[in-house]
């Protein structure tokens, strides 16, 4: 696994913090690789707005593999 992706999924925010690594700890090895790169620009979201998509909000305009790896997010 990525030492980077780790590092990033280090956030200020507290619950999105203990979402994102217990995510990558259990299932970012499963990920195709089109949501690996769906979950990195995941990562370059700010905290709020990576927090209100993976609470059920959004623009709507995300790709279907952003959709596909939200989904798995909310799981956590």
């Amino acid at each position: 696994m990525n030492d980077r992706i780790r590092w990033d999924c280090r956030r200020g925010m507290l619950e999105l913090d203990m979402v994102l690594v217990r995510f990558v700890a259990q299932r970012f090895g499963e990920l195709t690789p089109q949501e690996v790169e769906a979950f990195k620009g995941l990562l370059a979201y700010s905290d709020p707005d990576l927090w209100a998509l993976i609470q059920g909000g959004g623009a709507g305009g995300e790709s279907e593999e952003i959709k596909q790896v939200l989904q798995l997010l909310r799981r956590y």
